[in-house]
């Protein structure tokens, strides 16, 4: 890693507008997410931010969690800007390090192209037989309807 980067599980450090904006715009599966649910979703999970030395956000994890059996990766990004610099790895390095998330049964996420080789290195891998996993995936929510988070 290139640059002094420190990581945080402190909500109150995240820069909510600068997380809704690049899901929001960046990121195909939170297009068009309004801020409201983008504030609802962090307050409901377990948040990692790496911060430069400068104490400015650069990169974003999400985790929902039971914090015991299983942990879901999701809305995880480095900032273009900052990105070839091992920050990512870094990053999920202390997710899967963090001692409140520990001997889960069970992590998943969904990869992009882009980060799938990364995620391998780290220990995922795919699915063995894709039969057994179901969702209910709308990616295109948020620009079909105003949504409210309650």
């Amino acid at each position: 890693m290139k640059m002094m980067v420190k990581v945080s599980t402190n909500k109150n450090k995240l820069d909510i507008e600068l997380i809704h904006k690049i899901l929001s715009k960046c990121c195909y599966w939170a297009k068009d997410v309004p801020l409201e649910i983008v504030q609802k979703s962090i307050d409901n999970s377990y948040c990692f931010g790496a911060y430069s030395a400068n104490d400015q956000l650069i990169g974003f994890v999400r985790v929902i969690t039971d914090y015991c059996t299983y942990g879901y990766i999701t809305d995880a990004f480095v900032l273009p800007e900052h990105q070839g610099n091992g920050i990512f790895r870094y990053l999920m390095d202390c997710v899967l390090g963090d001692e409140q998330l520990q001997n889960f049964k069970t992590w998943s996420l969904v990869s992009t192209p882009q980060s799938k080789a990364l995620y391998k290195e780290l220990g995922f891998s795919e699915l063995k037989e894709n039969g057994d996993h179901l969702e209910i995936n709308d990616l295109e929510i948020y620009s079909r309807q105003h949504v409210v988070a309650y």
